[in-house]
Order: structure tokens, then C-alpha cells, then sequence
């Protein structure tokens, strides 16, 4: 018996020895988690993207990018596998799949999806596959929407009798303007479309009885999202998906059909109000927690945007809007997201660990970056397009250590003497700024020479080359402006001038003398000789016979101006006689003057240029007699200044006065004024109408008979008529032009 249990144990040894005992096979062997599939379903109008894996994906990043045909999928803790870099589909709304690893992240995978139409895609963990789906509705499903048939809102244009229908649909094409975005479509004859209206902001356009080549056209411009064309057996139908419900007509123009789209207008919103409706989003999710809504990051783009980095700013936040819900997050992946959503390159030191969970909606990035990095004790440094985040110990102390290494460089270097010439600038303005700007070190002293325009700086080789961009900023030459003015002056004038003149003489046959009626008697005799039209020599009355007048209202009629008719009638006894004169008067006349002064002068440099007369008067004192001067003269006063823009500022002073030598005084000449002086913001070439006065004078006189004057038809026998006006304009014209470098 005992020899029995001594062999057991004998054997039991035995085997231990032989068969060595691995207490970690009775545990299950882990594997590296790995997509092992990619597929593309279709479930009536719902496309699935289902990624398979030997394990369940930990986490995963959606985005959409400007481009509404494109989703960028990442997936965080998980392997490629076997898959390759690059599957075309092109069934059930996607086109194709790249597949990629990211640079610099551990363990994920990038997918690149390009759909045939714009979707909204969820992700949905269905066990160990993670599904990302999509509602779908090609041309074909759109079909069967229920749909109303809409007319074609503009008036179509009438087809000559003669053009053939279209059979084949050659071209599309976009055109936009500042209100509206227009699609053309060409055919190679007339066409008839059918337009329907269906849900989710889309248009259909059926062209009858036509086909087309064209199996798409790429275009984003708001508020088209894109366009679809599908090919059937009766018709070819086009698809428009908007970004949102948009006023549009369509019309037919010969051999095209043009389909207008209004742009949805631009609203400024205030700093508390809502941003604009989303145009892309980014969603971070675990995969343990189904419902995406969990934890997303959205982000607002204007759709026709550039992708260029924001400014980055600290106080006043300019960043694009965005939205950010995490839970337990980790910290460098939301760094990397907010890179992508920046346009900056994000580089997070190693130090920087932890989770992050937050939630923020509609904050600029740059605001929501800054209190992420409050919130962990974290700090960034700026340089160029590159934000460098570490722990606010770090950065502060390595800013200490540059600022003591630059104060030592400072302390330590040799001091060097350089001397610095001015060409432009005045030696005394720039001592001046280099004393407010203090940017030698305590060691350092300059001198100047006003002789050679000379700056002499002994310092640091450090603030030499500070020194010197210095110089070479305030080192300019100082640019000119021509400045021109014109002084037009318009004048016109209209006279006119009526007047009679006439008297009778009656010589009774059996009177010794003469009569005359309504006159003096004259006791003169012998004949009549002189009849009207006739000034003989020795007239006196300034009438043709020599008889007195009994109406004397001429015109002012003169050699060169107006003139007179005259009449006389004598009986055949001669003993009575009439004589009548009419005088008149009309004259016309314009005039216009033009004075154009000018001058050249530096910026905020005053300039005057004048001439004219100075005209001597007489005055008189205790100190006796003495003769002054006074100022007739055109003249130009002008100070501009160069604004950044290029808009030129001048204070503008214009005087034009003349001496009237028709009107005097103690036989001074009197002097006519005429002046402005204002100050005026003008663009660069521009002419300015910087004053004007305008004069009218209307002057009428009436002279006559009273009672008889105002007879009709013979009241112009008693009176005179003069009528007269003068117009004087005055406008002043002022041009600036920068001189430019020769």
C-alpha cells in the first residue's frame, strides 16, 4: 500500500516535470482590435454603412466638410486590418471609400466618404458593428414622392415655328450675381419642362422626351446644395437639393431653360443672438453610448468660405461658432478638432493628460479654447499659424528663462558704435522719437549731427538691428499733392428798351404866327424844311423840325446800340405838321471766366500761390497824409494731408478779388470779393465742388403820362418800358493728386 502511494506521487512529479503547466491559457487570448469589413446596405430609403470589427469600436469622429457630398469618419483604439486604401461602391447613394491611417494619433483610422447625394449620416452600434446611416432619395425614388406639378412661373418665350425640339441636353451651367444664382440648362432645341416641389428642400425639373450624357453637376453655391440628374425611357429629370427653402423661378429661353435661385439674404446678427443655421457638424462619441446626441461638436461655416485660419485674439473672440457636449473626452483628441475647425496647427506637449467634459453652444473656438485651458491649468504660446498648449508653469517659466537670457545677453555683449544717415527725415523729430520709444538698454547712449543729418547709437549688437528697422519706418520721404483749383464764373445779361417820341404843329391861315399845340407859340417864320429822320445843324429840341415836343420818353438808344424810326407829315396847306419818333433798345450777353491756380506742396505742408494787383489809396491822420495798399488778387491756400486709404485731407482757402474801376471811390477803384475757406476729405484724382453763388437781378421800369399811359393801344404813345436782367454763377472746383515716386 505504501508502495503504491510512493509510485502515484512518483508519477504525479513525473508529469509535472514533462508537462510544464500555463496558468494563462485557461484565460481567453485577446487580439488587437480590427476593422475586419466594410459593407453598403440599402433598406427601401435608408443606406447603412456598416463597418465590421473583431471587437467594438471605443470611439469614433464625425464631421461633414464644406462639400455636402463629402463625410469624414474617424475611429479611435482600432486597426485597418486587412483593408485596402481605397473601395468604390457606387450604389445606394456612396460613390467610394478611402481608407487611411492618422499621422500622429494612436491606433485610428481614417474614412473618407463620397456620396452621389447630400445625406445627414447618424452612427447607430448595432453589436460589433458600428453603422452609420442615411436617409436616400435618388432621382429614381424621387419619382414616386407625392409631388405637385408647379408652373413655370416667368412667361415662356414663344419657340420660332420653324425650331425643332430638343433632343439631348448638351450642357449645364451656373451662373451667380449679388442676388441670385441661375442654372442654365442647354439642349439642342426647344424644351418643355414640368416642375414639382417635395419635401426636405427639393426641386424637380422633367424635361420630356429628352436624354443627356451628363451623369452630374458638382455645385455649392447657396442656396443650391447640389444637382442630380436622373436618365429614364420618356424623360430626363434634374434635381436641385437647397440648403435651405429658397424663393426660385423657371423659365425657357429659346434652347435653354434657366432655373433662378434668390440668395438668402445676409443677416448681422448681435453678439447674443443665435448663429447661423448649422452647415457642418462634428460628432464625438463612445461606442457604449448609442445615441450620438450624447456628446457632438458643431461647428457654423458660411458654405462658400474659405478654410483659412481666424485670427486669434484673447479679448475680443472672432473665432467660427461652434458647439461642444463631451463626456470624458480625452484632452489631445478635442485639441486636434478644434485644429481642424481653426485652420491653425495645434501642437499639445506632453505633458498635457486628462479627460475633458464640457459643454458649450454657439462660442467662438478661440473663446472655447481659452476656457478649456483655464479649465486645466493650461496655457498657449502663438507663433505664426502654429498654437503650441502646455501647462501655464511651463510656458511662464520658459518665458522667464528667454527674458533673463535676453536681459544677460544685454548686460554681457560688447557694446558697438554704428552711425545711421537720414535722407528724408529731420534730425531733431527723430531724436525726439528715439527718446519716447526707449528701446536702448541702460547701457547704450546716441548723439545726433544736425550738420550731416546724422544719428550716432553705441549699444548692443541686439538693439542695433531693432534700431535700424526703426530708422528705415520713419526714413521716408514725405509724398506731394498737387493741388488744382478752378474758379468759374458765368454771367449773362438781357436789356430791353421802348420809347416814343413826338410833337404837332398847327399854323391857322388866317393867323400872322405859329401855334403850337399843347407848346410854346414860336413867332418864327418862314418855311418848314427839315422833316422827321432829318438832325439839321442848330437843333436844339433834338427833333427833326425844330418843334417843340409834347412826349419825350426815348429809349437810350446810341451809336452801336438800339435805334429810332421816325415819321413827320405836313399838310398840303402847310399849316399843319406832325413829327413822331419810336426808339428802341434790345441787347443780349454772356460771359465766362475761368481761373485755374495751382500748386505742388509736401504733406502737411502749408502752400500760396497769388496774383494780381495791389491797388494805392490815400488815408489821412493826425500824422498827415499817406498812401496804402489793398490787395486785388487771385489766390491759393492749401494745406493737405495723406490719409492711410489714399483720401487726401486739406484745409482749402480761395480768394479771388478784383478791383471794379466802373464803381470808385475818391477815385479808388472798389474791390469785388470773392472767397471760401473750408476743410475737405477728396479721393485721390477726384474733383470737388467745394463752393458756389448764384445771383439773379431783375430790374423794371416804367415811365408815362399818367391817365393817358394807360390807354389800350394808344397809352404806348405816353410811356416808356424798360426791362433788364443779369445772372451771375460762381463755382469752385478742387482736385488733389498724390505725386507719385519718379
Amino acid at each position: 500500500m505504501i508502495l503504491r502511494k510512493t509510485l502515484l506521487l512518483f508519477l504525479l512529479i513525473l508529469a509535472c516535470l514533462i508537462i510544464p503547466f500555463d496558468i494563462s491559457s485557461a484565460e481567453p487570448q485577446v487580439g488587437v482590435p480590427e476593422i475586419t469589413g466594410i459593407n453598403v446596405e440599402k433598406a427601401g430609403d435608408i443606406t447603412e454603412i456598416q463597418i465590421e470589427s473583431n471587437f467594438p469600436v471605443p470611439s469614433y469622429t464625425i464631421y461633414n466638410p464644406e462639400d455636402p457630398y463629402k463625410v469624414v469618419v474617424e475611429l479611435q483604439g482600432i486597426a485597418p486590418g486587412n483593408l485596402k486604401d481605397k473601395m468604390v461602391i457606387d450604389k445606394a447613394g456612396v460613390a467610394e471609400i478611402l481608407i487611411s491611417k492618422v499621422e500622429g494619433a494612436v491606433k485610428t483610422v481614417r474614412l473618407d466618404i463620397t456620396l452621389t447625394v447630400p445625406a445627414d449620416i447618424k452612427p447607430v452600434q448595432k453589436g460589433k458593428a458600428l453603422v452609420f446611416a442615411f436617409r436616400n432619395l435618388e432621382a429614381e425614388e424621387v419619382a414616386e414622392a407625392p409631388a405637385k406639378e408647379l408652373p413655370v412661373i416667368e412667361a415662356q418665350k414663344e419657340p420660332e415655328p420653324s425650331a425643332a425640339k430638343a433632343g439631348v441636353i448638351e450642357d449645364i451651367e451656373l451662373v451667380k450675381s449679388a442676388d441670385k444664382v441661375d442654372v442654365l440648362i442647354h439642349g439642342d432645341g426647344s424644351m418643355s419642362p414640368k416642375v414639382f416641389e417635395i419635401e426636405g428642400n427639393k426641386l424637380i425639373v422633367d424635361i420630356p422626351d429628352v436624354t443627356t450624357k451628363i451623369d452630374s453637376y458638382k455645385a455649392y453655391e447657396s442656396p443650391v446644395a447640389g444637382i442630380r440628374i436622373g436618365k429614364h425611357s420618356d424623360k430626363t429629370r434634374i434635381v436641385f437639393d437647397l440648403m435651405e427653402s429658397a424663393k426660385y423661378h423657371v423659365s425657357t429661353e429659346d434652347k435653354q431653360i434657366r432655373v433662378s435661385f434668390e440668395k438668402p439674404q445676409v443677416k448681422v446678427a448681435k453678439a447674443e443672438e443665435a448663429p447661423a443655421p448649422e452647415k457642418s457638424r462634428l460628432i464625438q462619441d463612445k461606442a457604449e453610448i448609442p445615441a450620438p446626441e450624447k456628446s457632438r461638436l458643431i461647428r457654423d461655416k458660411e458654405a462658400a468660405a474659405a478654410h483659412e485660419p481666424a485670427p486669434f485674439i484673447t479679448k475680443e473672440y472672432t473665432g467660427e461658432k461652434i458647439s461642444i457636449d463631451f463626456q470624458d473626452a480625452d484632452l489631445i483628441h478635442i485639441f486636434r478638432l478644434i485644429a481642424d475647425v481653426s485652420g491653425y496647427n495645434i501642437v499639445v506637449s506632453p505633458q498635457v493628460k486628462g479627460k475633458f467634459s464640457m459643454k458649450l453652444i454657439n462660442v467662438p473656438w478661440d473663446q472655447a479654447l481659452d476656457i478649456i485651458l483655464r479649465n486645466y491649468g493650461l496655457s498657449r504660446a502663438v507663433e505664426g499659424k502654429i498654437i503650441r498648449i502646455a501647462p501655464t508653469s511651463d510656458i511662464a517659466q520658459e518665458e522667464e528663462n528667454i527674458a533673463k537670457a535676453k536681459e544677460a545677453a544685454l548686460k554681457s555683449g560688447d557694446l558697438e558704435t554704428r552711425i545711421y544717415k537720414l535722407n528724408y527725415a529731420e534730425v531733431k523729430k527723430i531724436e525726439k522719437v528715439i527718446k519716447d520709444a526707449k528701446i536702448m538698454s541702460l547701457r547704450g547712449y546716441f548723439s545726433i549731427d544736425e550738420r550731416t543729418s546724422t544719428v550716432v547709437l553705441r549699444d548692443v549688437p541686439n538693439i542695433h538691428s531693432e534700431f535700424e528697422q526703426l530708422i528705415k519706418s520713419l526714413d521716408l520721404p514725405t509724398p506731394q499733392v498737387n493741388v488744382e483749383a478752378k474758379i468759374v464764373e458765368v454771367s449773362t445779361n438781357f436789356t430791353k428798351d421802348l420809347g416814343v417820341q413826338w410833337g404837332a404843329l398847327w399854323r391857322p391861315s388866317d393867323m400872322g404866327g405859329r401855334v403850337t399845340i399843347a407848346g410854346v407859340p414860336s413867332t418864327g417864320t418862314g418855311s418848314i424844311t427839315n422833316l422827321a429822320g432829318s438832325n439839321p445843324s442848330g437843333n436844339t429840341t433834338g427833333y427833326p423840325s425844330n418843334n417843340p415836343l409834347m412826349v419825350n420818353l426815348p429809349a437810350a438808344v446810341g451809336s452801336g446800340s438800339g435805334g429810332a424810326l421816325g415819321l413827320g407829315y405836313i399838310s398840303a396847306a402847310n399849316n399843319f405838321i406832325l413829327d413822331l419818333q419810336l426808339s428802341a433798345m434790345e441787347s443780349t450777353g454772356k460771359g465766362k471766366i475761368i481761373s485755374n491756380p495751382r500748386i505742388t506742396t509736401l504733406d502737411n505742408h502749408e502752400a500760396k500761390i497769388q496774383q494780381g494787383k495791389k491797388i494805392p489809396y490815400s488815408t489821412t491822420s493826425s500824422e498827415g497824409t499817406k498812401t496804402e495798399w489793398t490787395d486785388a488778387t487771385l489766390e491759393l491756400t492749401v494745406i493737405p494731408h495723406i490719409t492711410p486709404d489714399g483720401t487726401v485731407v486739406m484745409n482749402v482757402e480761395i480768394k479771388k478779388n478784383e478791383a471794379d474801376f466802373s464803381r470808385t471811390s475818391g477815385g479808388v477803384p472798389t474791390i469785388d470779393t470773392k472767397e471760401a475757406k473750408t476743410q475737405v476729405l477728396i479721393k485721390n484724382g477726384d474733383t470737388l465742388v467745394i463752393g458756389g453763388i448764384f445771383k439773379t437781378t431783375i430790374s423794371k421800369a416804367h415811365a408815362g403820362i399818367p391817365g393817358f399811359s394807360k390807354i389800350p393801344i394808344l397809352g404806348w404813345l405816353f410811356k416808356k418800358e424798360l426791362d433788364k436782367e443779369e445772372t451771375t454763377e460762381l463755382l469752385i472746383f478742387i482736385t488733389p493728386r498724390i505725386v507719385k515716386d519718379m
